[in-house]
């Protein structure tokens, strides 16, 4: 087994309810940890996260993580040594030249794994914390041609249904994110969903405490060809999720 797939099945266990929902793409591309440069040191970031803001894992909450770069990652650490099954929804590969810059994130994804693997493992029915990271849409570098162009986003499909949520006993979904209300139009859509099939959504701030979110519509909300127009323009990847190179443009001679 790989590096990566040793990765792969420490942050998704295969009893676990909700590791279907792990995109796997991201753990297709790690080196081993001796060749990621500037690996953790030997106090994870971990250990100093306040997950004060998540109920006892017992109280059957899904949480949905959306903040920049490794956050979530290092979140969910903290979150799986409080009870919770971490599920990683990066769905991008990484590049040369990338519009987004994933070097910690593949650091955070190996160390998490160690800090994983010293934890007591997850019940099979622990409730789900869904990683994802809030630069996706965001451009740290302009695309351009000659850069590897690995924006995302998520889309209904890429979480659990409502009534999947209820059948496992989810009642209730707390966001934590670093925005003023209203959540990134595109987990809009699949909060809105759950909101109106009957779970609570609450929403908090990094040191904040959780309080009532009422999801606004977002623009084409069920529309039928949603998936299409808000992923237009975005580049798919062989391999899975989003990544390829935009490609230079040639000048043909007369």
């Amino acid at each position: 087994m790989t590096s990566g797939e040793n990765t792969y099945y420490q942050w998704t266990p295969a009893d676990s309810v909700w590791s279907p929902w792990a995109k796997p793409v991201l753990f297709t591309q790690l080196p081993g940890p001796a060749d990621v440069p500037g690996a953790p040191q030997e106090s994870p970031p971990w250990q100093s996260i306040d997950t004060t803001w998540a109920p006892a894992a017992t109280q059957r909450a899904a949480l949905v993580i959306d903040l920049p770069n490794d956050a979530p990652l290092w979140t969910g650490v903290a979150l799986a040594n409080k009870g919770y099954q971490p599920v990683v929804l990066y769905n991008c590969c990484a590049g040369p030249k990338p519009v987004l810059d994933l070097e910690a994130v593949l650091r955070t994804l190996i160390a998490g794994d160690e800090a994983l693997s010293r934890m007591p493992r997850s019940r099979r029915d622990a409730p789900p914390a869904f990683l994802i990271d809030a630069r996706r849409r965001t451009t740290e570098r302009p695309p351009a041609p000659g850069l590897f162009d690995n924006r995302w986003v998520v889309l209904p499909q890429d979480f659990p249904s409502a009534t999947f949520l209820k059948a496992n006993g989810v009642d209730r979904v707390i966001l934590l994110h670093d925005r003023d209300g209203q959540p990134a139009d595109d987990l809009a859509h699949v909060l809105l969903r759950w909101q109106e099939a009957g779970l609570a959504v609450a929403a908090a701030r990094p040191g904040g405490t959780p309080a009532e979110l009422r999801v606004t519509r977002p623009s084409r909300f069920r529309a039928m060809w949603y998936a299409l127009l808000v992923t237009a323009g975005l580049r798919a990847n062989s391999a899975g999720g989003f990544g390829s190179l935009i490609p230079e443009v040639s000048h043909g001679g007369g």
